[in-house]
This record gives C-alpha cells, sequence and structure tokens, in this order.
C-alpha cells in the first residue's frame, strides 16, 4: 500500500491547494487509499513536505521541490524576528517593523531572501525597517505572515 500511497501523496500536494491533513486524508479516500493520521504525518515528514504561504497568502503544503525558499531561512527570519522585533504597524501598503537597535538591517536581508512576489521592497534603517506591499490588502497579508511566523 506504501508504495501506491507515496507517490500519490506527492501527486496530490504538487497538484492542488492542500492546507491540512485531514484534507489530505479525504482526497486519499477518494483515490481509495486508507490512511490513519499517524501514518500520514510519517509520510509527510519522510517526503519533506513542509506548510508555507502560497502567493494568495493563504498557507497550503509544499514538496521539498517546490518551495524555493529552505526550511532553513523561514527558521532564520523567525528566530531574528523573535529575538529582535519590538512591534509591527501597517499603514496602507507598508508594514513598519520596529526592531532592537541594529538589526533592521539583518531582518531585512531575511525578508529579501525569501523572495515573496507582493513584496515590492524593503528599506532598513538601523532600528526600522519597512517593507512595502504592492497594495494595503497585500500589506495585511504580509502583517499576517509575519504574526503566524512568531507563533
Amino acid at each position: 500500500m506504501k508504495n501506491r500511497r507515496i507517490p500519490m501523496i506527492r501527486h496530490l500536494v504538487k497538484t492542488r491547494s492542500i492546507s491540512t491533513q485531514a484534507e489530505l486524508r479525504r482526497l486519499l479516500l477518494q483515490e481509495g487509499i486508507t490512511v490513519t493520521q499517524a501514518t500520514l504525518s510519517r509520510d509527510i515528514k519522510l517526503l519533506g513536505i513542509v506548510k508555507r504561504f502560497d502567493e494568495h497568502g493563504g498557507q497550503r503544503y509544499f514538496l521539498p521541490e517546490e518551495q524555493g525558499v529552505s526550511n532553513i531561512s523561514y527558521s532564520k527570519l523567525t528566530r531574528i524576528l523573535r529575538d529582535s522585533m519590538v512591534n509591527m504597524q501597517t499603514a496602507q501598503h507598508l508594514v513598519v517593523l520596529r526592531t532592537l537597535p541594529g538589526h533592521a538591517h539583518a531582518v531585512s536581508s531575511h525578508f529579501d531572501g525569501l523572495g515573496w512576489s507582493d513584496l515590492v521592497a524593503t528599506i532598513a534603517g538601523d532600528d526600522t525597517l519597512l517593507l512595502i506591499a504592492k497594495d494595503a490588502a497585500v500589506a495585511h497579508i504580509l502583517e499576517q505572515r509575519i504574526l503566524a511566523l512568531l507563533e
């Protein structure tokens, strides 16, 4: 059964926007594959599947080759945000992050490395970082992504 299940999981994650294990289990069941939650969790880990933000601001599963950005990039950004971010405000199409003195450039560099298509630019001072979004709705999505990284 594993010989059929693993390729089907890869196919479903690659061709569908799947955001939960329950959704993936349901799709597998439609394909005639019954799997427990524990087995599915092990399969997801085995395949290196991770949940990331997509181009629309929602979270979904990605195969390692689809991610474009390594897990290390996200974990580094999460760590540096937790260690240095003081507060965050959104104004129109701008997200303003306040950091500890001297940290804004490092945080900015991590954001630039993610390659988020809806992030137009970052500008960093000593303790302030400006994220410029395409519009106000996207700025709100960026704010939500940052909050999700901090959870």
